[in-house]
């Protein structure tokens, strides 16, 4: 119904989002992002730095290059939150730049384990000190975040990663199937040990001080045959 109003009226959604709160927010924005056009450019990128949702209209349209600066500024300023389609729209660049940006937003922001997923790929420098650094701020967040990042730092060796994803499937925190499940499946691809959960939390405490992490194999062993 909101995108009733055309393209030309998106600065009057603009002021909207202004006056209206939650969830009146996301309807607008919808709308803005389906009425986009580059007549609507400017405007939407002057609204940006204090719109911060608007940004799925500039990866939807290809204006990257445009609102570069806006982009940069903000992630390096945004403190802990900013949504995923900010952090795609940086990755879009693919600017040297940004790298040490995403790099500190990755350790200090909300969503370690998304974030991570968009940035793996980058030439980001100590990268693994940077899941370090990320991992080890995570496990003082909710369960539901800290199992996401602890996901993330298997792949890096992290045992203690490998503890908190046990100690969540043996206290069944992650209470839906597919969390649980999930948990599940991260463990075991980086053990060579298999049986239910409860096995595995055995298994767990009978050898999690004897474990280390082979990095040829990306296994937590034991070197008992």
């Amino acid at each position: 119904m909101l995108t009733k109003v055309g393209t030309a009226n998106i600065p009057l959604l603009i002021e909207a989002l202004s006056l209206n709160g939650a969830p009146s927010d996301t309807h607008i924005v919808k709308a803005v992002v389906i009425l986009a056009d580059d007549t609507s450019k400017p405007v939407i990128l002057d609204a940006l730095p204090v719109h911060h949702d608007l940004v799925t209209a500039v990866v939807k349209r290809g204006w990257e290059k445009d609102a570069k600066t806006i982009l940069f500024t903000e992630l390096k300023n945004a403190g802990e939150y900013l949504p995923p389609e900010w952090v795609q729209a940086v990755v879009n660049l693919n600017d040297p730049e940004s790298f040490p940006l995403l790099r500190t937003y990755f350790i200090n922001g909300m969503n370690n384990a998304c974030t991570y997923s968009m940035i793996k790929g980058l030439p980001i420098q100590d990268f693994p000190g940077a899941v370090a650094e990320a991992w080890k701020r995570s496990k003082y967040e909710n369960v539901y975040l800290r199992q996401g990042m602890a996901i993330v730092a298997l792949e890096y060796g992290h045992v203690d990663a490998l503890a908190s994803l046990i100690d969540i499937l043996a206290s069944g925190e992650m209470n839906r199937p597919e969390w649980s499940n999930q948990i599940r499946s991260a463990v075991l691809k980086y053990v060579e040990f298999r049986g239910s959960n409860e096995d595995l939390v055995q298994w767990f405490q009978k050898n999690r001080d004897k474990l280390r992490f082979d990095p040829k194999a990306k296994k937590f062993v034991t070197d008992e045959k």
